[in-house]
């Protein structure tokens, strides 16, 4: 239970890093990094000299096949990071999603007080004042709500098994 408590204060204290990161991961996915033709040129341009003389505009039969090999190449690589990115990218809105909805089953006051401290990183002591109630008010608040959630975390980890 208390890796479980210990998990869920994680999820809760880097909600506004998964924020970012779930940002980053959409836009990597909406403007992919593509290679251009002249870095493809440049690319197959750095071939180990030989000392064989060629006539200026001659090209080699095993070009078509080198250009078309390392096209292939630079998809299968583009192909691989659009993968990890929308995996990395599934888990976080996952976690994010859960985590949400989870303290939207807490009550009223809880959800309030773990919204203001952690979604609006709000401290204690401007919680206290907003809300009227002493710091020690919106502590106990915060402990009940995160052994509520660890509870959630834990029945549903216990369903998965």
């Amino acid at each position: 239970m208390n890796v479980t408590r210990e998990y869920v204060v994680q999820l809760l204290n880097y909600y506004h890093q998964r924020v970012c990161q779930i940002a980053l991961l959409r836009y990597e996915l909406e403007h992919p990094v593509q290679v251009s033709p002249a870095e493809m040129i440049d690319a197959m341009s750095f071939v180990k000299d030989t000392n064989i003389r060629r006539s200026i505009g001659h090209i080699s039969n095993k070009t078509l096949f080198i250009a078309v090999n390392y096209q292939r190449q630079t998809q299968n690589i583009n192909l691989e990071a659009q993968k990890r990115i929308t995996a990395c990218l599934n888990t976080l809105e996952h976690e994010q999603a859960r985590l949400i909805y989870y303290v939207s089953l807490l009550e009223k006051r809880q959800i309030e007080i773990i919204h203001l401290l952690y979604f609006e990183c709000k401290s204690p002591e401007q919680i206290s004042k907003q809300l009227e109630v002493s710091v020690r008010t919106v502590q106990a608040i915060k402990s009940n709500a995160i052994t509520m959630l660890t509870d959630m975390y834990t029945f549903a980890i216990d369903l998965n098994s």
